[in-house]
């Protein structure tokens, strides 16, 4: 009798330990909340190039024009050899510079799981960044950031923030924005604008001062595609009836014809001669300078005062990104995504702003510019950014 309670036990025994291992199992093989194997660039397959107003979600990535979208897609990053670098995760040490900094010195809270992608996609850029720098080292120009920081770092102290201005990559934007962190009023701004009195700018603070908060400021910078970037600065600044002129129409002969007079003034007298150039002067209507004409100019004659002038210089020679370590590697091509985490970081009662790419970003259009430059002339003007490339990730390949 003994022994017939004894195997129902055991028979109990066994059941109930059969029962605790398959829910063991099933526990183990049900997927966890957690996302396995992240594209990192998966964030940017939801913006449309083509659509000026880019930005903004959608469902699925239309492609117009399809072999030279396919490879653009992605923020125009899909080379190979920068596909796998992106994808090399990074260390602990690298996740805290951006997820635990944030949290620590800007007091925000744990990052909700929607955020979880596009914080892996920061770290690609930034992981795509150093790996590129420690590869470049000796290629590289380079600045001492406290003793010799470049001019157009921007500083609010207050904030805990330093921006790199770039030209051509929403810096009007971004200089309002400080103007609106900093508590200056429109009309007050609108005055200073131009003498730069309203911004406080990293290399006019004394060094003692430079050295006290550099480790305290939360670094960023936007980037661009370069040569979406030269293409805005030339339809801006260069080209016939460009949006500098219009802007100011209703100024002085000097402020409006400032870039023809002397930069587009000396590229018709290379390429059209000395009396074309006059004629052209004279005749201020009959001014044509063409996107072919400004980039050769840019080329063959890369140490000419104008032609290194910041609107089209280097990114990378405007920032030095190897040297000064930028937390957050902002992209223009997703820039409502991007500002929204600064806006975010600051915390500032801000009216929201509807940030996005302007035409020269629109590929259909910008194929259209530049399909008219010899592949000769196409192939040194990438030599000329072709750090700007290797360092931030972006593919020439579609316009060479």
């Amino acid at each position: 009798m003994h022994l017939g309670r004894f195997r129902v036990k055991r028979t109990l025994l066994g059941l109930l330990l059969t029962i605790v291992l398959l829910s063991v199992i099933k526990i183990f093989k049900e997927p966890t909340s957690r996302p396995e194997n992240i594209n990192l660039n998966s964030l940017r397959d939801k913006f449309d190039f083509n659509n000026p107003s880019q930005g903004k979600p959608k469902n699925g990535f239309k492609i117009n024009n399809r072999n030279k979208q396919k490879i653009m897609k992605n923020n125009m990053t899909n080379s190979r050899a920068v596909k796998e670098l992106m994808s090399i995760p990074g260390t602990r040490e690298e996740e805290d510079g951006i997820i635990d900094r944030n949290a620590r010195d800007h007091h925000l809270p744990p990052n909700p799981p929607s955020q979880n992608l596009f914080l892996s996609d920061l770290r690609s850029r930034s992981n795509l960044l150093r790996q590129q720098c420690a590869k470049l080292r000796n290629e590289l120009d380079h600045v001492q950031a406290i003793r010799n920081p470049p001019d157009g770092l921007i500083v609010d102290e207050k904030h805990k923030l330093l921006y790199c201005v770039v030209p051509k990559v929403a810096c009007s934007s971004w200089k309002e924005f400080f103007y609106e962190i900093g508590g200056y009023g429109q009309e007050q701004t609108n005055r200073n604008k131009t003498r730069k009195l309203v911004l406080t700018y990293f290399h006019h603070l004394p060094e003692a001062k430079r050295q006290e908060i550099y480790k305290k400021l939360y670094k960023f910078v936007f980037v661009r595609h370069p040569f979406l970037r030269l293409l805005s600065a030339y339809r801006d600044k260069m080209e016939p009836n460009g949006s500098y002129e219009r802007l100011h129409a209703n100024k002085d002969q000097q402020s409006l014809y400032f870039w023809r007079d002397r930069l587009g003034q000396d590229i018709i007298r290379v390429y059209h001669g000395e009396s074309e150039a006059l004629r052209m002067k004279r005749n201020r209507n009959d001014y044509r300078i063409t996107f072919q004409e400004f980039v050769r100019y840019l080329v063959e004659f890369p140490d000419k005062f104008y032609t290194k002038d910041r609107h089209w210089r280097p990114m990378h020679k405007l920032c030095y990104p190897c040297d000064i370590r930028y937390e957050f590697i902002a992209n223009f091509e997703t820039i409502d995504t991007d500002s929204a985490f600064i806006r975010r970081l600051v915390k500032a009662d801000l009216p929201e702003k509807n940030l996005h790419a302007t035409n020269s970003s629109n590929l259909d259009f910008a194929f259209s510019y530049y399909e008219n430059v010899p592949k000769p002339i196409m192939r040194k003007l990438y030599e000329r950014y072709k750090y700007d490339f290797l360092l931030f990730g972006y593919n020439p390949q579609p316009f060479l």
